[in-house]
């Protein structure tokens, strides 16, 4: 073994330090962004929920929505991070709904379990379904529907998403142009928007185009 120079050995220490005061400094760094996270996000949020509370009164129910929509708006805050971050599985996604849904004690009738929910969307396409799920759960519970379902298939480079509920349905085409929901059927991501009759109630469909791949690496297209 060749003999260690007494400028290495004297080296050592110094480099420890440096080391050490790195991994400190990047720990400060992450404690400064988390402390920056809850102001910025976190206590703004709960500032307007504070708000929108006066405003309503102050009631235990509204305290009770209030708290609801704070929740779904965290949730989905944290969703655009994680898909800004290199996108997100299509369970992560729904989940968001599912809670919201059930936050505001509606009844979940079914969600889509199984493989599917471990497909592995990039961002873009993660934001189009998320997106798609947005306007369609918020479109039935907006209808007053006490029981809400979320069902989701693929097909190769189409994932098709269809929301079920209990509110006795629309006409599609009586929905204003501008509406959310009419806005879908207008952009080259998602296609065939439609509506059927359910056993109870009706459903509301719409195919979103995806270039995702799945967990094990193979293309959904």
């Amino acid at each position: 073994m060749a003999p260690v120079s007494d400028s290495a050995v004297s080296t050592l220490p110094s480099e420890a330090r440096a080391r050490r005061s790195s991994r400190g400094r990047s720990q400060a760094d992450e404690h400064e962004l988390r402390a920056r996270w809850l102001h910025d996000v976190v206590l703004s949020e709960v500032r307007l929920a504070l708000l929108r509370l006066d405003d309503r009164g102050g009631s235990v129910e509204s305290a009770r929505r209030e708290l609801v929509d704070l929740d779904h708006r965290l949730r989905v805050g944290q969703l655009n991070e994680t898909m800004l971050s290199g996108g997100a599985t299509i369970g992560e996604i729904v989940q968001v709904y599912v809670r919201r849904i059930q936050g505001l004690g509606v009844s979940l009738a079914h969600v889509t379990h199984g493989p599917i929910n471990t497909i592995r969307l990039e961002s873009f396409d993660a934001a189009n379904l998320q997106h798609a799920l947005s306007v369609m759960t918020s479109n039935a519970l907006n209808t007053g529907a006490s029981t809400v379902g979320i069902e989701l298939t693929k097909d190769g480079s189409r994932v098709t998403v269809e929301v079920v509920d209990d509110a006795g349905g629309f006409d599609l085409d009586a929905v204003p142009i501008g509406r959310a929901l009419s806005n879908l059927s207008n952009r080259a991501e998602y296609h065939n928007l439609r509506r059927h009759a359910a056993p109870r109630g009706s459903a509301v469909a719409i195919d979103v185009f995806i270039g995702a791949s799945t967990t094990d690496g193979t293309e959904c297209r």
